[in-house]
Parts: structure tokens; C-alpha cells; sequence
């Protein structure tokens, strides 16, 4: 592996020898290793899934017990390193691309505007003996220059917004910290600067689709700012303990310990409350394959659910609703009989319309030989992200996890406090807590529920920002491109405008008369955006929450806010096309 690789995305880590005994290869039961390989040439994800569908076929008939409803899945590493961000990282690319559209557009737009402005000078230069390659010689040293001087000025801007962007990212965006400016992508631009520059329309357009995309995330960022999470994290303080295992060899010494460490930590002054799990909200978790007693499992239908190993007091603190049955209590230990509680997903799947307290589930064990009680359904809290459905899920109490999940989880567990005063200023008691059960013990993210809540929204608050600020560049730069073509209007129809003024037009009127001309593509320029919008903003469909791709509501106030900038910036031409002085202008 060259040294740049980082398959984890977390920066440093350890990599040790997967030791296997005897046992291991001979307990088809449990099912915790990823197998990573590279697919050979010419074969697809497609082929690979199909011939580990095979391998799982042929394990199935040599040893009944390795299926009972589980089923292999193939997918790429980039896939689990990019995540959704792929796809956010194309729609900034489509709406920088539209900014840069809109930029040329406006750049030919000015010049044309320019070029009006000093037709005069050229016809005066014409006259004197100028030849047409030496005045376009001239005009074109003029842009050379100008572009320049701009092309460094964007560099230079483009260096300090890149290491702001990187600053002000999201945590596991992957491979950030390598944004830097390329020069392929200024060459690039170079090239496509040069050909831009013959286009004459579509600022209103482009900007209107931009503005809308802008709109709808900020309306999305707005609703996650206002989705109930199912729980309640104020005044909540986590933090991740970990037991040596050299010195709690099982479950039991260790679970003996973390008792420990949740009575010290609910006894320390300013707690109200302490309980532990074996992931918070909002954070990764083991994912397990249950099936309902009583309804055959075949290969692959078992449902995947996330399992969370709590202590009693686990949901009282964090105010998740209990919609029916009991929570769990001490009295169910590592040798009581197997309890479980499920949320309202996993009740309405495997219990549609019928009472699930009393049923009973299997999983984390393919003989179907773990069956667990449920002896209590909760609401859905929003474990997984704020902006996502909330999926299946359990809960089993900490002391009765199978081995395997406390191998999973490393023998770590997660202490949760609920604090009278500003969770943040807990953190040292919080260590003093654990320190008074074993002061050697490690302590490890240690965070309030409130920052986990921010970062989750992060990512959702970061895309809103960039395409908030293209939508707001687009918006600006598509008033001035509707400033040039109204400019260039003007000296064009001098001696029009005067005529009409001579005749006995007044100044409002001739106002009126430009602005209702340029009212037609701007009209048209709308029209063009709101279908533009319509093939664009199905691209942002997984990026949206609480608001549909197609809004009418804010397309009709994109569309308003946009046609009155610009009808704004036709203002400008026109109170000059007004002071006109109509016998100077017919006597030139």
C-alpha cells in the first residue's frame, strides 16, 4: 500500500494481523468480518454480487446453519468513502458552472455596452485614417489587459476562498484537506472563458435556476433546524469509556465496572441523571440481522436493524417516549431471561396492526437459537441523521449482549449524563467520576448531545451556504448583465429617445418605454429559468428534507425576487436615457 493510503478517513490508526483459532474458523454462527477485495478486469459490482449470491448458496447447503435469513452484499469502497457527497459535490459543480456561464455572459454583455458607449471615438479614429485591424488590434489588447488583470485578481481571491472553504467544511468530508487550486481547472477555465465570450443571453435564466436550488436548501436547512429528534439532548454530556480487555477478560467483569461508573457519574454533583449505551444518537452503530419468531426466513430477508446495548434509565434520560410496555431495569441482567425493546419501525414491520409487546425476535445468532421478549416499544428517535427517516431498530440491555457484540464494540461503552448545569463545563468532573472506579481507565469523545446535533447538521447547513453564495453572485451578476444590455440600449437610440422627448414625450414616459422593453427578455428569460428549473432541481431531490424538488412556493418567490432586481437595474440606463438633452442629441 503507497503511503498516502487511508482506507479509514480518520487520519492515524493502528493496523494489526487478524488472528483467527480453530474455534473461530469453525463457528459459522457469527458473521462480523468485511472482506475486502479488488474485482479483476472487465468484471462489475454486478458479477461479484452474483458470484458471492453462489458462494452463499453452496455454504448454505455444506452447513445449514450458516444462512437462516442472511444474504451476502457487494458494494464499492468508494461508495463507502464518498457516501452521498459525490452527488453534492456535482451539484456545486453545476452551480459553479452556471455562476462562470452567467460571468461570460456578462463579460460580452459589458463590452457590448462599452463598445456603444465609445462608438463616437471609434468613428472618429476611423476618420482620421485608423485601419479596422488596428482598431481591433486596440480593442483586443483592451480585454487582453482587463482579463489579466482580472485572471490574477481571481486567482488570488480563489486561493483565500479555497482555504476558507476547507475551514469552514464538515467533518468526514472525504479527502478535503487535498482542495487546493489545480492547474488543469485554470486552464480549463482559460479556454472556456475564451468561448463564453461570444454569448449574449441568459443571465435571468441561469440565475433563476441557481436562486431556486439556493432556495430549497435553505428551506431544507430550515425544516432540519426544526425537526423533532424523538429525544431530548439539552444539558446532555457523552463521553466513551473503554475496559482493557487484558483486565475485564468478559462481559461480566466488565459490565460490573460500567455500573460502577454510571453510579459514580449520577452521584457527582450537578448530574441528574446517568445511564449507558453502546452508541448515541446520531453517531455509528452496530447494525444486526433479526427476524420475527414465527415468520420463515429465507436467505437475505432478514431485516438489518440497527442494535443499540443500553442500561435501565437509558430512555428516561434522553426523554425518548416509551409508547407501550415496560423499560428495562436492573433486575434484567446477564441471566435473566432475553429481553428487547423495539422502536415503532420495527414493531409496524414485523407486527403490522397487532400488539408487539410479548412477541418475541431472534437475531445476532443465525441458529435462531437468541429469541428476545419485547417488553417495550419507543417512539422513533432520529438515530441515524436528523434529515433521514428514522429505520428499524432495537435495543437489548448491555448485560445480556452476546459476545460477539461485545468483541464488536470493543468492550467500550458510552456514558450519558444528563446535568443541571452548562453540560460543557462537566467534562472534568465526569472524569473524576470514572477516575474514582479505575483512574486508568480511557476516556475518549467526549461531547455535549447539542454538538453531535450541529455536526449532524452540518453537512446540510455547508451546502446551503455554497449554493446560497452562487445563488447570491448569480443574482448580482445577473442584474448587471440586464444593467449592459439596457446600457448598450441607450446610445443606440439617442437620437430616437430624443426625437420622442422633442415631440413632447415626457421623462416618466420614456422611462416607461425602455423598461418595457427590456421587460421582454427579462420576461422570457424567467419563462426560460422556470422550465430550467424543472429539469435541475430533480437533481437536488436527495439533498432536500420537509420540501419537494418542484415548490411552487419558492419558485414563484425566486422568480418575483429576480424579475424585481433586474427590472432595479434597468432603472439605472433609464434615469440617464431621462437627462437626455434633446437638441444637443439631434444636433450630433
Amino acid at each position: 500500500m503507497p503511503a498516502s493510503f487511508d482506507r479509514s478517513g480518520a487520519g492515524d490508526a493502528l493496523w494489526v494481523p487478524l488472528t483467527l483459532s480453530t474455534a473461530d474458523l469453525q463457528e459459522f454462527r457469527r458473521r462480523y468480518l468485511t472482506v475486502t477485495a479488488r474485482l479483476a478486469p472487465g468484471v462489475s459490482v454486478a458479477q461479484a454480487a452474483a458470484a458471492i449470491d453462489r458462494a452463499e448458496r453452496e455454504m448454505n447447503a455444506r452447513y445449514p446453519v450458516w444462512g437462516n435469513g442472511y444474504g451476502g452484499q457487494v458494494h464499492l469502497v468508494s461508495d463507502d468513502l464518498v457516501g452521498n457527497v459525490r452527488a453534492r459535490l456535482f451539484i456545486l459543480l453545476g452551480a459553479v458552472s452556471f455562476v462562470f456561464l452567467i460571468a461570460c455572459v456578462n463579460v460580452a454583455n459589458l463590452l457590448l455596452a462599452r463598445g456603444g458607449a465609445r462608438a463616437r471615438e471609434m468613428a472618429i479614429r476611423a476618420s482620421l485614417g485608423a485601419e479596422r485591424r488596428r482598431l481591433l488590434r486596440q480593442l483586443l489588447t483592451e480585454s487582453a489587459v482587463l482579463s489579466l488583470i482580472g485572471g490574477v485578481a481571481g486567482v488570488a481571491l480563489a486561493y483565500a476562498l479555497v482555504r476558507g472553504l476547507v475551514a469552514a467544511s464538515p467533518p468526514n468530508v472525504p479527502r478535503i484537506d487535498e482542495a487546493r487550486i489545480d492547474g488543469v481547472v485554470l486552464l480549463f477555465v482559460l479556454v472556456a472563458a475564451t468561448l463564453c465570450s461570444v454569448l449574449v443571453a441568459g443571465d435571468v435564466a441561469l440565475a433563476l435556476s441557481l436562486l431556486t436550488g439556493a432556495g430549497l436548501l435553505l428551506r431544507t436547512a430550515w425544516a432540519i433546524n426544526h425537526v423533532d429528534p424523538g429525544f431530548d439532548g439539552n444539558h446532555v454530556l457523552t463521553a466513551r469509556v473503554l475496559v482493557p480487555v487484558s483486565r475485564y477478560p468478559d462481559l461480566a467483569s466488565g459490565a460490573r465496572t460500567y455500573r460502577a461508573i454510571r453510579d459514580a457519574v449520577a452521584a457527582t454533583p450537578g448530574v441528574q441523571s446517568s445511564a449507558l449505551t453502546s452508541a448515541v444518537p446520531l453517531g455509528p452503530t452496530l447494525q444486526a440481522g433479526v427476524g420475527a419468531e414465527g415468520q420463515p426466513m429465507t436467505d437475505g430477508t432478514r431485516l438489518i436493524t440497527a442494535v443499540r446495548m443500553v442500561s435501565p434509565e437509558y430512555f428516561t434520560l434522553l426523554r425518548i417516549r416509551l409508547l407501550a410496555g415496560r423499560d428495562f431495569t436492573d433486575r434484567d441482567g446477564a441471566t435473566a431471561p432475553l429481553v428487547a425493546i423495539v422502536n415503532e419501525t420495527t414493531a409496524r414491520k414485523f407486527w403490522p396492526g397487532q400488539q408487539a409487546v410479548g412477541k418475541r425476535i431472534e437475531g445476532m445468532d443465525p441458529s435462531h437459537r437468541h429469541l428476545m421478549e419485547v417488553v417495550g416499544v419507543v417512539a422513533d428517535p432520529r438515530n441515524i441523521s436528523l434529515d433521514q427517516t428514522p429505520a428499524p431498530e432495537f435495543y437489548i440491555p448491555f448485560e445480556q449482549m452476546p459476545p460477539a457484540l461485545w468483541g464488536a464494540i470493543q468492550a467500550s461503552m458510552v456514558v450519558v449524563a444528563r446535568t443541571t448545569p452548562d453540560p460543557s463545563t462537566m467534562e472534568r468532573a465526569i472524569r473524576r467520576a470514572v477516575d474514582t472506579v479505575d483512574p486508568s481507565l480511557p476516556i475518549a469523545n467526549v461531547a455535549t448531545m447539542d454538538d453531535l446535533m450541529t455536526s449532524s447538521r452540518a453537512a446540510a447547513r455547508f451546502n446551503t451556504l455554497l449554493l446560497s453564495v452562487f445563488g447570491a453572485i448569480a443574482l448580482l451578476l445577473a442584474s448587471v448583465g440586464v444593467y449592459g444590455v439596457v446600457a448598450y440600449s441607450v446610445p443606440q437610440r439617442t437620437r430616437e429617445i430624443a426625437l420622442r422627448m422633442a415631440l413632447g414625450a415626457t421623462d416618466a414616459g420614456v422611462a416607461r418605454l425602455l423598461v418595457r422593453r427590456a421587460l421582454g427578455p427579462i420576461a422570457l428569460g424567467a419563462v426560460v429559468g422556470v422550465m430550467l428549473t424543472g429539469a435541475t432541481t430533480p437533481l437536488l431531490r436527495d439533498q432536500l428534507y420537509g420540501v419537494a424538488p418542484g415548490d411552487l412556493t419558492t419558485v414563484a418567490t425566486v422568480t418575483v425576487l429576480l424579475l424585481l432586481v433586474s427590472l432595479g437595474a434597468v432603472c439605472i440606463p433609464a434615469w440617464r436615457a431621462m437627462r437626455i438633452s434633446p437638441a444637443r442629441a439631434l444636433a450630433d
